[in-house]
């Protein structure tokens, strides 16, 4: 694995192998070993899109994953806003890997999925996750968190362009949004957000409210 943030003493790269560890138990404690672990994944996901135009959960890269966590928690750090407890959400958390990380991360994690099935074997996998069932596009408490982090939940552009602008809309000043694109043409394009790039990582941070023109100093 490769040094997150150039340093050989970086304690952010030992809590890297440790959570790989750590979720690679948890996937071989719900399976009878690694083999079968990785043909079910492949046949549950072969299916990527739903008929209401939502993706099924496609697993993210958890090396690239905690990598972008890493950058929001150094970020935070760096300007004294790293607190407890720092809520993170995942908009179409699937099996709840992403949360798991979060919280070794020291992060408080919550989850939205849609998907019975997955939140039934993120249950079953992880044990005490907070995941509620609900629809990303109509979900009204957004302002209630920190950190929130979707990898390109709805395979349909104009929807997925309909959610990035709902949560830029009801995410309060001081909201770090994380796509796991690493980019977003909608808060690229929104004067309320400003991007922040940590290593090879982008996020962006809700600087003010359009109508009160509240600045968040960052």
């Amino acid at each position: 694995m490769e040094t997150i943030f150039r340093s050989k003493n970086d304690r952010f790269l030992k809590e890297s192998f440790e959570l790989s560890s750590s979720l690679n138990s948890a996937f071989t404690r719900f399976f009878k070993n690694k083999i079968e672990t990785e043909l079910i994944v492949k046949n549950q996901f072969k299916k990527h899109y739903d008929i209401n135009g939502r993706y099924n959960y496609i697993p993210y890269t958890t090396k690239n994953f905690i990598e972008k966590l890493f950058s929001v928690r150094k970020y935070l750090i760096s300007k004294n806003k790293w607190h407890f407890p720092v809520k993170f959400l995942d908009c179409g958390c699937g099996i709840g890997s992403t949360l798991f990380i979060a919280k070794k991360l020291g992060y408080e994690s919550y989850g939205l999925e849609i998907d019975n099935n997955c939140i039934k074997k993120a249950k079953e996998i992880f044990y005490d996750l907070n995941i509620k069932k609900a629809d990303i596009l109509r979900y009204k408490n957004y302002k209630d968190f920190d950190v929130i982090y979707f990898f390109k939940p709805l395979c349909d552009d104009k929807k997925e362009e309909q959610f990035e602008k709902y949560i830029a809309n009801k995410s309060k000043v001081g909201t770090i949004i994380i796509s796991a694109n690493n980019n977003s043409y909608v808060l690229d394009s929104d004067s309320r957000f400003k991007k922040i790039k940590i290593n090879n990582n982008n996020f962006y941070i809700k600087i003010k409210e359009e109508k009160k023109n509240q600045l968040f100093i960052q």
